[in-house]
């Protein structure tokens, strides 16, 4: 008998993130398909195998691209306690590094991996800690952006609460038709 295995796009995409997420923590390969074969995130026997076989090397050159820019300095977190439009702004940003921010996903860049790295971004430049340059990097698996340090931080920060504060109270109008 023949059983049909078809990976769904959100399964492979479980997949593919538990492995990046594991092969930047320095799992080799067998150690890796141990961990996603447990998790039951793999079909059994040589059907896994091939499928985990097929992703490693997507893997390795998307991991290839985010240490070319993050080079081999150790991952800092910055905790963020900023008061802005008499709002206190708590968080942290992560995977910091003396030459920028750098964030990936795994994944192809859509709208929402832009604006949370734009608002990362204007955080880090907000913030006063001045020990990391003020650039950041998204590296996603179709492009990556780079963002260059901004002089007023704090600044655009301040129109984003606005944004938010207004946004809380009603309907905010980010374009209007025809821009």
């Amino acid at each position: 008998d023949r059983e049909p295995f078809i990976v769904e796009r959100l399964q492979k995409y479980q997949l593919e993130d538990t492995i990046i997420r594991y092969y930047f923590k320095g799992y080799d390969n067998e150690k890796l398909y141990n961990v996603v074969r447990m998790a039951g995130m793999l079909p059994h026997g040589v059907t896994g195998r091939a499928l985990f076989n097929s992703i490693m090397p997507e893997v390795r050159n998307f991991s290839r691209r985010v240490k070319e820019f993050s080079g081999e300095g150790s991952l800092s977190t910055i905790e963020l306690d900023l008061v802005v439009n008499e709002r206190r702004i708590t968080g942290r940003l992560d995977n910091v590094r003396q030459n920028g921010m750098i964030q990936y996903r795994y994944a192809d860049v859509k709208a929402k991996d832009r604006i949370k790295a734009w608002i990362s971004h204007v955080a880090l430049n907000a913030s006063t800690t001045k020990e990391y340059a003020a650039n950041s990097r998204l590296i996603c698996k179709d492009e990556s952006l780079e963002m260059e340090p901004l002089a007023d931080g704090i600044d655009i920060l301040k129109y984003l609460v606005e944004i938010y504060i207004k946004g809380q109270n009603g309907y905010v109008v980010l374009m209007s038709i025809g821009e």
